[in-house]
């Protein structure tokens, strides 16, 4: 009852970090069954700022040194503080230095949202 995705392939991708117990089992599997270490990870993926899928960010963030990346959308959502004071502040002080500019977003999706 998670919303934590890895992808394996070329690179390591991990998709929205739910939860601490969550990273540690995270990287108890990477480990154990796919025989790679967590220095491996590429990139940690934020689908959006739900706790539930995001809230151990930053935890997985100091163990595999990854970027992190969201959406140019998701971006602003926390930047903004008028939009979402409560949650952008915090979200500055967990996130605080750890985004570079990612559009994950297809064009397509981009004109549904407009």
């Amino acid at each position: 009852m998670v919303n934590t995705y890895i992808i394996n392939d070329e690179r390591l991708v991990v998709v929205d970090p739910s939860s601490e117990l969550i990273v540690r089992l995270l990287c108890d599997y990477i480990q154990r069954f796919l025989h790679r270490t967590i220095d491996d990870i590429d990139l940690i993926v934020l689908t959006h700022f739900h706790a539930d899928h995001s809230s151990a960010v930053d935890k997985l963030r100091r163990l595999c040194h990854a970027p992190v990346a969201a959406s140019a959308i998701n971006r602003q959502l926390v930047t903004e503080e008028k939009i979402l004071p409560k949650f952008g502040h915090f979200a500055g002080q967990v996130l605080s230095g750890v985004f570079g500019h990612h559009d994950l977003l297809l064009p397509a999706s981009v004109q549904q949202i407009k």
